[in-house]
């Protein structure tokens, strides 16, 4: 597989330039422009610009608080970026889902590939997602592929959930609140929480599996 270290670049500008025309075909309801910025500290360039976008925003629904946003929107969401960012070959699909129950809450899940997963929390009744989360196996600091691969997933899963915050808030919650970085990270060690604008944002290893968490619930309310 070709690397995808040294063409992200390239894609971040791309997906700007993509977005644009994008924007002009699609209804302005529909539309939205995704932050994919994925190089590392000190090589930022080519910030994609924002269109106009759907609105996320966070209710109490029974005894959670949840995004008004189903699986459906985001598999969606993610389909259009994949067609829109170079290097997301390897995870630009989300197959094999699934809904089932655990500890008593509805729990969906899906594969991006052989060994990306996407995991979430939904409510009952609407299908408005508590949680959701990125799951693998930690890369090792020699897997750079799969390293890319995953900051830049977790990049596009954080610009569909919380669409209203800038690339480069959203490359500071990824590398300096959370402390993924491609190249120097421990993802065997890490646990790492952070918070922006009430959404909690997690990247911890549990028991040999890595996880990149969205919470509609924040930290501070987190018992």
């Amino acid at each position: 597989m070709k690397s995808l270290v040294p063409i992200l670049l390239l894609g971040v500008f791309l997906v700007g330039c993509s977005a644009n025309e994008e924007s002009k075909k699609e209804d302005n309801n529909d539309v939205t422009t995704y932050a994919t910025s994925t190089t590392e500290e000190g090589s930022k360039k080519g910030t994609p610009q924002d269109a106009s976008k759907k609105t996320v925003t966070i209710a109490q629904e029974g005894e959670n608080k949840a995004f008004n946003l189903t699986m459906s929107e985001v598999k969606k969401e993610w389909t259009k970026v994949a067609k829109q960012v170079e290097g997301m070959d390897n995870i630009q699909t989300i197959t094999n889902e699934q809904v089932s129950e655990e500890d008593g809450k509805k729990v969906y899940t899906a594969t991006i590939n052989d060994q990306l997963q996407l995991k979430a929390f939904i409510t009952k009744d609407k299908g408005h997602i508590e949680s959701i989360s990125l799951v693998t196996a930690p890369p090792t600091k020699d897997e750079m592929d799969r390293r890319a691969e995953l900051r830049l997933a977790s990049l596009v899963l954080s610009s569909i959930v919380q669409p209203d915050t800038t690339p480069k808030e959203r490359e500071d919650i990824l590398s300096s609140q959370l402390g993924f970085s491609v190249e120097k990270t421990d993802l065997n060690t890490i646990d790492r929480p952070s918070t922006h604008n009430k959404v909690s944002y997690v990247l911890k290893n549990s028991n040999g599996t890595l996880y990149f968490e969205l919470s509609a619930t924040d930290i501070k309310e987190q018992k």
